[in-house]
């Protein structure tokens, strides 16, 4: 076999493994909190009123738009301070005397 059958199958592994670990992960988190608002919580009060309000702004769709966009915007803020943290960690490095000799 290639070299690029094995890099295929390696990758396919890592990917397969990374899946299952999100999955396993995804399993201890807690559910949306959004759905008691959904299922009636708060919104309870203007059941009768809901299929006229839903006529014009449909309230499901919207929140669950709105859960979706908080969920990647604290994902790039996260993603973000992460990069900080590795920026300084390369930077104090390079000034601690573990520069190439070229330099």
């Amino acid at each position: 076999m290639s070299k690029a059958v094995y890099a295929l199958i390696s990758q396919l592994v890592i990917n397969s493994l990374i899946l299952i670990i999100l999955a396993v992960a995804c399993n201890f988190l807690p559910d949306s909190p959004f759905k008691s608002y959904l299922n009636g919580g708060v919104l309870s009060a203007l059941q009768p009123y809901m299929k006229y309000i839903n006529w014009f702004l449909p309230v499901k769709e919207v929140i669950s738009v709105l859960e979706l966009w908080v969920a990647c915007v604290l994902q790039y803020f996260l993603w973000e301070f992460i990069q900080k943290c590795m920026n300084a960690v390369s930077s104090n490095s390079s000034t601690s005397g573990l520069t190439s000799v070229g330099k």
